[in-house]
Order: structure tokens, then sequence, then C-alpha cells
């Protein structure tokens, strides 16, 4: 009896600091169908969701611990970490009401700045627990998808995973109705430090022209390789453009379908 009062106890406790809490980890496993013609092909990848008073940060667990390795005192560690798919980093800032995506390319550095999306949220009444935390339904649409999602109001934080945000609480779980995209949370961990906003040798670009970009890169994926410091063979980068170009076929269903 007393050993199930302490785990209520424990557990009252851990809500009540993320009530008060303003600096958030949030954890999310990302399932994803990067294939739109094959169902089976599923990957998943953690991503990670800072957050404090004013602004968040959305990033591959992957790149939020490589640029952490290349900050340390041992940056070569980071050639044993596997590469995200995922090659952006997204704050949104509530004092600005403005979402900066950085893009990283290695060679093309890029951040494109819009107004955070006003999404017509629909609350029900359906409830569930996800990590023993009280949840509750909602549905949205945004970018060509329609989304539901499930969020929290003992975390009375209004953001979650990747653009969206806007709900009464954290977000806990979202995913499409086709269920090509799903983040769920898997971790919340209070923290200690503030976001920083860091865009430092990134160039500020349209969406039309980073479309443009896409499409350069697309054609021919070796430019993101260029280096004036490091000559690569042609027959290097033809095999990187071959292999490149066969593996884009197979990655064709961006959790955004269209694009301002």
């Amino acid at each position: 009896m007393k050993k199930n009062t302490l785990i209520v106890l424990l557990f009252l406790s851990t809500i009540t600091l993320y009530s008060q809490a303003d600096k958030l980890r949030a954890t999310y496993e990302l399932t994803y169908e990067i294939d739109s013609t094959d169902s089976s092909n599923l990957k998943t990848e953690r991503m990670i969701l800072n957050i404090d008073k004013s602004i968040s940060a959305y990033e591959s667990e992957r790149k939020y611990l490589k640029d952490s390795i290349l900050k340390s005192n041992n940056p070569h560690s980071v050639y044993g970490l596997s590469k995200s798919k995922f090659k952006y980093k997204i704050y949104k800032d509530k004092n600005t009401n403005k979402i900066n995506t950085l893009y990283d390319y290695t060679a093309y550095k890029f951040e494109i700045e819009e107004i955070i999306p006003k999404l017509k949220w629909i609350i029900h009444k359906e409830t569930k627990k996800i990590l023993d935390i009280n949840c509750i339904k909602a549905t949205t649409s945004f970018a060509g998808r329609d989304y539901i999602a499930w969020f929290t109001n003992e975390i009375p934080i209004s953001d979650g995973p990747y653009k969206f945000t806007g709900l009464p609480g954290l977000i806990m779980e979202i995913y499409d109705t086709k269920n090509h995209y799903k983040h769920i949370v898997i971790g919340i961990n209070y923290q200690n430090k503030n976001v920083k906003f860091n865009n430092t040798g990134f160039t500020k670009i349209s969406q039309l022209n980073f479309n443009k970009f896409l499409k350069k890169i697309k054609e021919k994926p070796s430019l993101i390789l260029y280096n004036p410091g490091i000559q690569i063979p042609k027959t290097g980068l033809d095999k990187y453009d071959r292999n490149h170009r066969e593996r884009q076929k197979h990655e064709n269903n961006s959790i955004e379908l269209y694009n301002k």
C-alpha cells in the first residue's frame, strides 16, 4: 500500500513540475513513409523539441548530437554517428510569431522565415493516456494533410513537433490520417537552459528560391559536395549523382505536400 502511494505521489509531483516548468525537452519517435508507393517502407528517427518561455527548437536527435560533438573536445567522434534524413532545424518564436527554418546542406546553408501558421484545431471529447499523462484528441489540416493530435493540458505549453502549435497544451502525439508521418512522445525532461536562436552562416532565402535549389540538387545531387579546398574526381561525382538519383526515386513523400 505504501509503495503504491509513493508511486502516485511521484507521478503527481512530476505532473506538477511539468505544469510549472517553462523549459522542457520532449523526445519524439517519428515514424514516416519515405516512399508513398510502398507502405511497407517505413523509417523511424528520434526528434527532439527543446522549449523555453518564448522559443522552441525542433530537430533530429542525430543532428543535435552531431552539433554537440563538433563543439566538444573530441569532434572526431562524430564520424561514428549515422546521418539524419532531416536537414532542418525549426525555431518557433512566440514573441515574433515567426518560424525560422534552417536547412543545412553542408556547402549550402539556407534560412526560411515565415509566420507561425494559425491552424484551425477542432478539440474532441475523446481522451487517452500517453506516458501516463492524460491527453485530449484534436484534429486539423496542414500543408495538404489531415492530422489527428493528442495534447495534454497538464503540460500547458502550446507547442509540438515540427511546425505544429496552437493547442492549449503540449502535443504528445500527432499523425496524418494516412499514417505517413507519426510523432509520439517517448520522453519528457525538465531543462535548465534557454533555447538560443543561432542562424550564423545561414543565408535567408524565399520558399520559391529554395524550391529551385531543391530542384537543382535533385538533378545534380553532387552539388552539395562543393568544397573549394577539395577536388573530387569527375568519376566520383558522376557515381554520387547516379546513386542519389536512384535513391531519390523512392524518397518522394515530403511531410508538406505543398509549399508557399
